[in-house]
């Protein structure tokens, strides 16, 4: 390992930010929104048609991903939810992107907006 080499791995270090700095569940929920074509209100409310639920499934797992929030405080964000079911949902999530590539791709693009 060459000085210049751990220079530029350090300094890779230094500039990326930490997990989650940047990133709010708030704009996780707008981009997930936007990416559904539905209004982030839709994710906090009570509707449990496929297309809301799946949306709100996937903020919840990219809020888990991308941010430090805690289950409970996920719940919150949408909509008073409890732990177990920001848990379940992100479970499910991650088991489905493994066979669903539409699913996983959107995630990808999701994250990239991110």
């Amino acid at each position: 390992v060459t000085p210049e080499i751990a220079a530029q791995a350090l300094e890779d270090i230094a500039t990326k930010p930490a997990k989650g700095a940047s990133i709010t569940p708030t704009l996780v929920i707008e981009v997930v929104a936007s990416s559904f074509q539905l209004a982030p209100i839709d994710l906090k409310s009570r509707k449990r048609d496929k297309e809301t639920a799946l949306a709100r499934q996937v903020a919840m797992y990219l809020i888990r991903q991308e941010t430090n929030s805690s289950l409970a405080q996920i719940g919150r964000e949408l909509g008073g939810r409890e732990p177990i079911t920001v848990s379940s949902a992100c479970k499910k999530i991650a088991n489905t992107i493994n066979n669903n590539t539409y699913l996983r791709q959107k995630i990808l693009d999701i994250q990239q907006t991110l």
